[in-house]
């Protein structure tokens, strides 16, 4: 009787993790979405990126491609906040689908990216991107993130160059351009 008994209990755990095991694969390769969402929850920053990244390639979607780039910046995870950060500003009406999320969207997302080419080396890419994804010169915009991260580094080249940019500009916010060139200016003759 005791040998059914212990042949049983072994049994019944045995088939416990199998089934445990099985639903876990079942999960993790069918809804990875779900694995992100839980990861996003629990603070699990890499797992979430790496199956955000998951459903981002299953589905192709604009929507799922922007989650995975709001989540690799959430994680600090520059290679892909580079990656797919690159894939969704080129992507087609990127600034209209901005708008449909949110006012400051657009300037998040792409002075996001700029931070992280600035941040793995790729400075004058992180400048001439901010330039070009920055359609109206605001307080919050990629390219005072540049010129920031440029200050703080001590980078006189970088700054040399958003001034000299911010010079040749036509924008409706002349006095912000101004008041932030001679800022840049006060720091190169420092």
């Amino acid at each position: 009787m005791k040998k059914v008994v212990i042949k049983s209990t072994i049994i019944t755990v045995l088939i416990i993790i199998l089934f445990s095991v099985a639903f876990t694969f079942i999960v993790t390769a069918f809804f990875p979405k779900y694995v992100a969402d839980v990861s996003f929850k629990l603070g699990n920053k890499q797992t979430c990126v790496n199956y955000s990244e998951k459903q981002y390639n299953k589905t192709l979607e604009r929507d799922d491609l922007s989650t995975l780039v709001e989540r690799s910046i959430w994680a600090g995870n520059n290679a892909y906040t580079i990656k797919y950060g690159a894939i969704l500003i080129n992507s087609e009406n990127f600034s209209t689908y901005c708008n449909l999320k949110d006012e400051g969207y657009l300037y998040y997302v792409v002075g996001s990216y700029v931070k992280a080419l600035y941040e793995s080396g790729e400075k004058q890419k992180s400048a001439e991107t901010a330039f070009l994804n920055t359609s109206t010169y605001s307080e919050t915009n990629p390219i005072r993130v540049v010129a920031s991260l440029a200050i703080e580094e001590n980078n006189k080249d970088i700054v040399s160059l958003i001034c000299t940019n911010l010079q040749n500009r036509n924008d409706s916010n002349e006095q912000i351009i101004q008041s932030d060139v001679a800022l840049l200016q006060s720091f190169l003759n420092s």
